[in-house]
């Protein structure tokens, strides 16, 4: 699933009679509107409690400051309801709709009055327009916003005052990626130049981007070259002044150095990738990210300098209580921060660079690298600003974290996508962000762009389809039109047996190909003879020397063993709202055949066919009734690919006894980060087993409790842990109560003494 949801959404899923609840939340402004009363936790010191002799603890309680003013009917036309997503596989992009209206009540003239007026006693003064909101989605009794999530993002660009309504338009930060970056230079030499000289001059030299332009650590960025054409030669400069590029290095890119004319044209090419490549996913997060040239997040309050939770110290740490960070913000690992306002001079920095987030039941910290030097300080005034480590360039989307699934392409690049020489561009004219990342960027490697978390992520093609984190089973309990669903194939949908990639693009001519690679699939063409059709690839970052001949063939190969056969798919698999409210497109689902009584073509026809992993690549999400249709696909048809994870492993910090014990940091610290619960929080009634890293020590028992990093097993494992033990789940079990596990974790049997008879489970 693409989104994480935690044990009281959950558990809110499972019962019989669900209520959707939505929440707008707008950036600057107090208020929250809810379409019904917005619950919170009980908090000790709430307004309107009374405490007896012996108070309970825990409980929802409502939302001091909102109203539940969302209108999906009546005046002004209702609030939008409908969300869709699609997956276009062979573009390499996934889309979502680009805006959606909320129409709120306006009564007694409230919302216009606290809303859309601007209020001119704030300085600046609140302005509704231009303001960053956020459509939350979770159930009536679950508490906003730990039990929520985000649906919608956007930037609310127009506001619709009627007789008892307010309709405000969110539109999505996807239009960033519309725009025109890198934008053409041209001018003309003042002057004339000799095959040797190191700088020129030009009548006005201020459309040329500054080559040395820095990002928050100071420093050049080296996935982009500033270079200019005159005639038939490429110059490289790495300065410039109102009227001069300077510090030139003639003749590059196998161009010859030569005399250039007064008056000769100078035009700009900008190298994306550098001059020795830049990696697919760093390059998607700087382009999107960059152009904000500063703080994505300003002015946020710090609670306390190196104390955190009130008592704890912990050595460069900045406690902020009652938020998180990354939920809110999306702060990432490698980010920069600036304090200022700090009574200790000490703790007032700049550019310092993120080195941990972690979370504490009271909040959040983050642990700053050795640049700083930060001193206790248990209360405070200061104040922080956060600036992304990926807004490296001078101009780009100037997209900001929140809007960017940062995790996600982190995550591909660490399985699949981590050379550091995929790319090198020569941009000669501007670039619409949205198409160029879509078909150049993630499409030449095998990848894809996709709306995951109301944010801009990726997937990635695989012969084969690799679950997620936790899966969910679509079958007869959960599909409403069960009776209606039919299986399709076709040569006209999800169906090539042939891929052409050109690459090396010509540095003289655009759109010009040195290079072109064919690969025909001939078991394709031999069984269903419809001729060559051919997915055709116009690489222009793909480049010989830095292997690009390898990159097309690999995904080449994995997208002719999803495609060459026709993929299987199924259209408008309605779902009810409490299983399909967390899936999106790209996320992986099993498919029961079997209770769902739908005819399986791999095997001969029959109405009980065998549970397969299927890929969601349409989604429509009805936000007011809970209506949920998907269109999936199976992508492995007819092949024997079949993608299991490796189980997860945590190094034991310390223990208290035998039930109890903490687990810390380990292994893929990129993802998680000081936040290693996050690995086992969806497993809690699986076993697991704790063991000394030569296994003479073992025990097993079953995952009962997660409290921050702190876990409790049910039973005794027979031995107090010890820091360097490590938790794995244990063994493969047939009895394994929780279907996660066997559907996602790979357990090496000899495949005859396979302890479970179900062969969807089976991983040799």
């Amino acid at each position: 699933m693409a989104f994480d949801i935690t044990t009281n959404s959950l558990n809110a899923s499972l019962q019989s009679n669900i209520e959707p609840q939505i929440v707008l939340q707008i950036d600057g402004f107090t208020k929250i509107y809810g379409a019904l009363d917005i619950k919170k936790f009980i908090q000790y010191g709430d307004a309107g409690l009374t405490y007896g002799s012996s108070p309970v603890y825990g409980g929802l309680n409502s939302v001091a400051n909102q109203s539940p003013y969302i209108s999906f009917s009546g005046p002004g036309g209702g609030t939008s309801t409908t969300i869709r997503q699609q997956l276009q596989v062979d573009k390499g992009l996934g889309d979502s709709i680009s805006s959606i209206s909320v129409v709120l009540i306006d009564k007694d003239g409230e919302v216009s009055k606290e809303l859309v007026t601007p209020d001119e006693t704030q300085t600046p003064t609140f302005d509704i327009l231009g303001r960053r909101a956020k459509l939350w989605i979770g159930f009536a009794n679950v508490a906003w916003p730990e039990d929520f999530f985000v649906i919608f993002r956007g930037t609310i660009d127009s506001v619709d005052v009627g007789a008892g309504f307010v309709k405000v338009n969110l539109n999505s930060p996807d239009s960033k990626k519309k725009g025109q970056i890198f934008t053409r230079a041209t001018n003309t030499l003042d002057g004339a130049i000799t095959s040797g000289a190191t700088v020129m001059t030009l009548d006005d030299a201020s459309d040329f981007l500054d080559p040395t332009f820095t990002g928050p650590s100071g420093t050049i960025d080296s996935d982009l070259s500033y270079y200019v054409q005159i005639d038939n030669e490429i110059i490289k400069y790495e300065a410039k002044s109102a009227t001069q590029l300077q510090t030139l290095t003639r003749g590059t890119f196998g161009t010859t150095a030569a005399a250039h004319s007064d008056g000769a044209s100078v035009e700009s090419i900008y190298v994306l990738g550098g001059d020795s490549g830049g990696n697919t996913l760093d390059l998607a997060l700087k382009l999107m990210l960059s152009g904000v040239n500063g703080a994505y997040e300003e002015d946020r309050a710090v609670t306390s300098f190196v104390r955190v939770d009130g008592t704890s110290l912990v050595d460069n740490a900045i406690f902020f209580k009652s938020l998180d960070i990354v939920k809110e913000f999306n702060v990432t690992v490698g980010d920069f921060v600036t304090t200022t306002g700090a009574t200790n001079a000490a703790n007032n920095v700049t550019n310092v660079v993120i080195q941990a987030i972690t979370e504490t039941t009271q909040g959040t910290y983050i642990t700053l690298g050795s640049a700083a030097t930060l001193v206790d300080e248990p209360s405070t005034s200061a104040v922080i600003d956060f600036r992304s480590q990926y807004d490296v360039f001078p101009v780009g989307a100037e997209m900001i974290p929140d809007e960017v699934d940062i995790a996600e392409h982190l995550n591909l690049k660490l399985l699949f996508l981590n050379n550091d020489d995929d790319y090198q561009f020569l941009l000669r004219d501007e670039i619409e962000l949205k198409s160029f990342l879509s078909e150049q960027i993630y499409n030449p490697v095998g990848a894809f762009s996709l709306p995951r978390k109301a944010r801009a992520s990726a997937g990635f093609h695989l012969a084969g389809l690799l679950p997620g984190g936790t899966i969910k089973q679509i079958n007869n309990t959960n599909v409403k039109n069960a009776s209606k669903l039919r299986i399709q194939r076709s040569t006209s949908k999800n169906f090539f047996n042939a891929t052409v990639y050109k690459i090396d693009e010509k540095f003289l001519e655009e759109d010009k190909f040195e290079t072109v690679i064919t690969s025909i699939n001939t078991d394709s063409r031999t069984r269903i003879p419809v001729g060559v059709r051919p997915l055709i690839i116009n690489a222009k970052g793909l480049r010989t020397i830095m292997g690009g001949a390898n990159i097309a063939n690999s995904a080449t190969s994995r997208r002719l063993n999803k495609y060459k056969f026709g993929a299987e798919f199924l259209k408008g698999v309605k779902l009810n709202f409490k299983t399909g409210f967390d899936l999106e497109v790209g996320d992986v689902v099993l498919f029961d055949f079997s209770t769902l009584q739908v005819t399986d073509i791999k095997e001969a026809g029959v109405r009980s066919g065998e549970n397969r992993l299927m890929q969601v690549d349409n989604k429509s999400i009805n936000i007011r009734t809970g209506e949920i249709s998907l269109d999936l696909v199976d992508t492995n048809f007819e092949a024997d690919n079949r993608f299991g994870l490796i189980s997860p492993a945590s190094f034991v910090k310390s223990g208290t006894d035998t039930q109890n014990f903490v687990i810390e940091s380990s292994f893929n610290t990129t993802q998680f980060g000081q936040n290693e619960f996050r690995k086992w929080e969806n497993f809690i009634g699986s076993e697991v087993t704790v063991r000394s890293t030569d296994g003479a020590t073992t025990g097993s028992a079953v995952l009962q409790q997660i409290s921050g990093n702190a876990i409790q097993v049910a039973t005794s494992l027979g031995f107090t842990p010890s820091a360097g033990q490590i938790m794995v789940f244990s063994t493969y079990q047939a009895a394994q109560p929780l279907e996660n596990v066997k559907l996602l974790y790979v357990f090496q049997f000899d495949g005859v003494s396979f302890p479970d008879s179900d062969p969807s489970y089976k991983m040799l």
